[in-house]
């Protein structure tokens, strides 16, 4: 049986493009049985091409009854992420077989507010952060104005996550508007 390895490490930023992605890979044969415990690593078999939905959705604080819900309209969860920083929110990724129309997993106005409340979360979280590093990248250049010893490399690293951080915001912005232009 021939297996299949794919990185995807940063998925979570574009997770409308990753469905997408798995649905190909389920159409050209290659079917998903693995997702690493971090969620960066894609593990196929060669097998029969399938139509199967895939959904990724984000949630914070899942209850039994969110699982229920899914599972009783005959969705499949097929991995979660470990709990974030911000408390006990994670990715999930629901698969469900289809023959005709791909099935949803919430309506398009659901997903829109869902995607809606996570962008401003991250907008909240990353004008924090980059306001941190902001803060950071200055007080080091004034000290190296200043004759004081200043490390050259700590200078570069916050100049790097501060291009990241915005990197990262850009992606979730345009993940957004993706999602807001739904059926326009």
């Amino acid at each position: 049986m021939e297996k299949k390895m794919k990185f995807k490490f940063d998925w979570y930023s574009s997770p409308d493009r990753i469905e997408e992605w798995l649905e190909e890979m389920e159409e050209q044969g290659y079917n998903l049985y693995k997702i690493s415990k971090l969620g960066g690593i894609f593990h196929f078999y060669k097998g029969t091409p399938r139509k199967i939905k895939y959904a990724i959705d984000y949630y914070y604080d899942a209850e039994e009854d969110y699982f229920n819900k899914h599972r009783s309209r005959g969705w499949n969860l097929i991995f979660r992420s470990i709990g974030s920083f911000v408390g006990t929110s994670s990715w999930y990724v629901w698969t469900k077989a289809y023959e005709d129309v791909p099935p949803k997993l919430y309506s398009d106005l659901d997903k829109k507010d869902k995607v809606k409340s996570i962008l401003f979360m991250n907008l909240f979280l990353f004008t924090i952060l980059v306001a941190i590093f902001i803060y950071l990248l200055f007080t080091e250049i004034r000290n190296l104005f200043n004759g004081y010893g200043v490390d050259i490399c700590t200078i570069a690293l916050q100049i790097m996550l501060l291009i990241l951080y915005l990197v990262q915001l850009y992606k979730r912005i345009m993940y957004y508007l993706r999602i807001k232009n739904l059926n326009k």
